[in-house]
């Protein structure tokens, strides 16, 4: 590294490498260090050129590039995000405040540069946001109308399951019906047989078994009549649902 020292004895001048150099010339070496990138060396010319001139405007455009790691003014525009954020910081006020030499000039016109990139910058995510919202919000309205079809779906699925799952029943029921209808029949003709049998042979078991048959159209005759109240009433009652479901 080279050795930078402040010569008290002579304004305006800095010790470099042993040598006596005017504070411009130490800035020129000081903006070459920046653009090789050997910023400790940039920053200690920095310190010794502020420390003889606080206000030298080019050794503050200098210090604001070392802070953000830049090798040049221009590198400003390419770091917006980071450089434009500083605006009111003490390193931008100074050279803004300073005597506007043409670095401090060049310095400003790409610090504004950068500063327009980041609101455009700003703008277009605010956009792309906005986008992303209503895209988002598009879907949900789409998933909600979507879940919306599918619950109306299954009811219908569901009503039309239960429908023929009545029809299934109500058939099922009416063919009982006819079944106790024939069987009740069945035993009266048989057991009418058996009478008659009866009365023809004189045997007492046909007479028996005519009663049986007798018994067993009775039973079926009330099951029957139970059966076809249950099913009026059931019809009832589904006319009710009916209407209040109009």
């Amino acid at each position: 590294m080279s050795k930078i020292t402040v010569n008290e004895t002579v304004t305006r001048s800095v010790s470099f490498d042993n040598n006596l150099v005017d504070v411009q010339t130490a800035l020129d070496r000081c903006f070459q260090f920046l653009e090789e990138e050997r910023f400790d060396e940039a920053h200690v010319i920095i310190e010794q050129v502020l420390n003889i001139e606080p206000n030298n405007t080019d050794a503050h455009v200098a210090n604001f590039l070392y802070q953000f790691k830049l090798t040049c003014a221009e590198d400003v525009v390419k770091n917006f995000k980071e450089c434009a954020t500083y605006e009111d910081s003490v390193f931008y006020k100074r050279v803004k405040r300073g005597t506007q030499t043409e670095l401090a000039k060049k310095f400003l016109h790409y610090f504004g540069q950068a500063h327009e990139k980041l609101e455009q910058f700003n703008t277009e995510q605010e956009r792309i946001c906005k986008e992303e919202e209503q895209r988002q919000k598009i879907l949900l309205e789409e998933a909600q109308r979507r879940a919306e079809e599918e619950r109306i779906r299954r009811e219908k699925e569901e009503e039309q399951r239960q429908k023929v799952q009545g029809e299934v029943k109500r058939k099922e029921e009416a063919d009982f019906i006819k079944f106790e209808v024939y069987a009740c029949i069945i035993c009266l003709l048989c057991a009418l047989v058996f009478v008659i049998a009866y009365f023809v042979n004189g045997d007492s078991f046909l007479l028996a078994i005519s009663s049986l048959l007798l018994f067993c159209s009775f039973c079926f005759a009330v099951t029957l009549c139970f059966d076809l109240d249950n099913n009026r009433q059931k019809q009832l009652d589904q006319q009710k649902t009916d209407q209040a479901a109009d």
